[in-house]
């Protein structure tokens, strides 16, 4: 029996070497035949994974359906021509609709090509441009490729794509800039499985990060860690958590921080003395901010503008009125201040994903410009709120009866407060910025009660300042400072405002709430989202009956996601507009807002508004 089963394995085994040599030979064959006809071998071509292979098909199908809707949009364009040549009009022949979007497919193309050189450089400088233009998603492709190509082969003689420190500082800095901190600090904690240790450049990027969330505590107990492990921190790590100090008005950390610098010999620079002047005087505390001028050589516009609200506020117009003008002095000698002073989000409003060539330097000089408006009409303020007084002594408290700082528990004050006024007419304004828009329709509306809701504690001493200017009565501000989510992470300013509502808003209290130019997420899928599902359920809840929600935006893709979500929520609200559901611009006499103003400057026109009342 086990004789015939020897006799029956020798034969075939005979015939799978020959099919073997028949195969090398037919092989050997094609790769010449491939090489006389100019083309690349198979083995030298680059080898497409699952993933890729789906991606070129779906190009290729979208290539595919362009070429038949430009060949069905033609016929229809003909007919058209010519059931109007009677009249001989000419009727246009409609475009191509771009379906792949190059921009992406360029991308990806980097992507393949620094797969298929094996260097990780080329994946760091990837990680970085992506990151800079927002493009998280492919910024993150980048990593994972770097990430699975080493561990695949990291037991070899050979292990290919190691990735360094530059690897992972580039990846948790394009995090930060798309707001995705906690993904940020996930990857900083992955470092020690690969036996790479962050730098200083590392742990300022995950500073920034936290300190663009108003999370300072975090941020600071960052930079002890960072001290900890011997990494000293540079002038960019204090100016970056002196800027969040006067986000968040942690006036006490920030002159601690300065004097830190001085104790470990880091000479401050204009930018950290602007920070902290500003910190002080939003603080109005006018006479240390006086003593730290005197250090500053040539004080830029936005600082002496600061001064002379703070002066104002306090009744000292004399001192005031001399500092607008050496605030005007100084926009004539375009010593305006750092663009990342005024507001350091908004020098990045100006930039576009896939920006390039002279797009970055017009967008600078827009900002620029745009400041020296925006201090100049601070100025303006000044001098006409001291016309205004005609010189009668009136001193300025904040933080006031009507500013409310929400912290770790909700605000039973803020609900008593609120349910006081429910006699009047009461209308929310959700991330009022710098307060333009609300102050103006509270001096229209004497009558009403306004609310403005905002995360960031320097916007809301510019949102009292303004109405304490006007001497607005009706004003109101809730500061959200939820900040204790369990550990280093918070929630994302949507969810922040989120809370606010939940927490500290009783049901059906607003007759109106507006939200006007809200930020767009800077990637697909980021979290930093204020307009979601979430967001319109707690709005329906502190809605009075027959309310109102209006949102304003100036980007299309927005104002179309949020169309998008209101659709969820048929049973909760109702375009005011009917099936249209928004209008280009806004109604006369709604109001401007310095969003507004910024993009007129930057010749951005258009403006969607859409309205939706309560069901």
């Amino acid at each position: 029996m086990s004789e015939k089963k020897g006799k029956d394995v020798e034969p075939k085994a005979e015939k799978m070497e020959v099919e073997s040599t028949t195969t090398e030979k037919t092989s050997k064959k094609r790769k010449m035949d491939q090489i006389e006809k100019g083309k690349k071998p198979a083995f030298q071509r680059a080898v497409l994974t699952e993933e890729e292979r789906h991606r070129v098909q779906m190009e290729k199908n979208a290539r595919r359906k362009a070429k038949k809707r430009f060949a069905k949009e033609s016929s229809e364009g003909k007919k058209d021509v010519k059931e109007s040549a009677e009249g001989k009009k000419e009727v246009k022949k409609p475009k191509i609709e771009r379906v792949v979007d190059e921009v992406e497919t360029e991308a990806w193309n980097e992507i393949y090509a620094a797969k298929r050189s094996k260097n990780v450089v080329s994946f760091n400088k990837l990680m970085t441009q992506f990151g800079q233009k927002k493009r998280l998603n492919l910024a993150l492709e980048a990593y994972n490729i770097v990430i699975s190509t080493y561990n695949r082969t990291k037991t070899t003689e050979r292990p290919r794509l190691k990735p360094t420190v530059y690897t992972f500082t580039s990846i948790i800095n394009a995090c930060v800039r798309c707001g995705d901190i906690k993904r940020a600090i996930t990857i900083l904690e992955d470092m020690k499985n690969y036996d790479v240790e962050p730098n200083e450049v590392t742990y300022t990027a995950l500073i920034k990060g936290l300190c663009a969330e108003a999370t300072t505590k975090e941020a600071l107990e960052m930079l002890t860690r960072m001290k900890k492990e011997s990494i000293m921190p540079n002038l960019r790590t204090y100016n970056t958590l002196l800027r969040g100090m006067l986000r968040s008005g942690d006036t006490e950390e920030s002159l601690s921080l300065y004097r830190e610098m001085i104790r470990r010999k880091v000479k401050p620079n204009g930018t950290s003395m602007e920070y902290v002047i500003r910190n002080l005087c939003q603080a109005l505390r006018l006479e240390e901010a006086e003593k730290m001028m005197e250090e500053v050589d040539k004080a830029p516009a936005v600082l002496h503008a600061a001064m002379a609200t703070t002066a104002a506020i306090l009744g000292k117009y004399e001192t005031a009125r001399e500092s607008v003008a050496l605030a005007r002095d100084s926009i004539g000698r375009e010593e305006i201040g750092s663009q990342n002073t005024y507001d350091d989000d908004d020098s990045g409003a100006t930039g576009t994903a896939g920006a390039s060539g002279d797009a970055p330097k017009q967008s600078a000089l827009l900002f620029h410009e745009h400041l020296k408006n925006e201090i100049s009409r601070e100025c303006d303020r000044v001098e006409e709120y001291i016309e205004r007084v005609k010189g009668k002594k009136r001193k300025g408290q904040f933080p006031n009866d009507k500013i409310f700082v929400l912290n770790k528990k909700p605000s039973d004050e803020l609900k008593s407060h609120l349910r006081e006024m429910r006699d009047h007419t009461i209308k929310l304004e959700v991330c009022s910025g710098h307060g333009d828009w609300i102050v103006q329709r509270a001096q229209e509306e004497p009558d009403t009660q306004w609310v403005g809701l905002e995360m960031r504690y320097e916007r809301v001493f510019q949102i009292w300042s303004r109405g304490y200017f006007h001497k607005l009565d009706n004003l109101h501000v809730i500061v959200s400072f939820h900040r204790d989510f369990g550990g280093m992470l918070r929630k994302s300013q949507g969810e922040e405002a989120h809370l606010a509502l939940i927490t500290s808003v009783p049901e059906a209290t607003f007759e109106e709430v507006f939200v006007n130019y809200p930020d767009p997420p800077v990637w697909e899928g980021s979290p930093q989202k204020l307009v979601d599902y979430s967001f319109l359920i707690n709005i329906y809840r502190v809605l009075k009956a027959k309310g109102s929600l209006t949102l304003v935006t100036d980007d299309k893709p927005y104002s179309q996601l949020m169309i998008k979500e209101i659709a969820k929520v048929p049973h909760l609200f109702r375009s005011a507009f009917g099936e249209e559901m928004f209008q280009e611009n806004v109604p006369e006499g709604y109001g401007s807002s310095y969003f507004d103003r910024f993009w007129t400057n930057g010749r951005k026109q258009k403006r969607y508004f859409l309205k939706f009342n309560k069901i």
